[in-house]
């Protein structure tokens, strides 16, 4: 099962509607920060790429606890164009120059060149 925390802002993949999304490797462990469910689709082969958002890790550690690849690239290599995200005071705005970087997620570093 994958999911996405509210505000997308976690060391854990967590929602109060969906419930904790797993590892695919062992269900008793993380699948990381926020784009956790992204990563854990990838190694589990459902995906073959995924795009997450990256703040403070929030897609290399997902992709280091699933055992896929990823990272962050400067902000607006990858477009953020149709990304809405939440400013520090709760608003929904663009995410744009929220200080975020959209990254790829892959099972080997070929997959990652193909979105960069």
């Amino acid at each position: 099962m994958t999911t996405c925390p509210q505000f997308s802002v976690n060391f854990t993949t967590e929602s109060l509607l969906w419930g904790k999304a797993t590892n695919p490797h062992n269900p008793d462990f993380s699948t990381g920060g926020s784009s956790g469910g992204s990563a854990a689709t990838v190694a589990s082969r459902c995906l073959p790429i995924a795009i997450g958002s990256d703040l403070g890790g929030s897609i290399r550690l997902p992709a280091a606890f699933c055992g896929v690849y990823s990272f962050k690239p400067s902000n607006l290599r990858v477009s953020k164009r149709g990304v809405m995200g939440v400013n520090l005071e709760g608003d929904l705005s663009s995410d744009r120059d929220a200080g975020t970087s959209l990254g790829p997620i892959g099972r080997n570093v070929d997959d990652l060149l193909l979105i960069c």
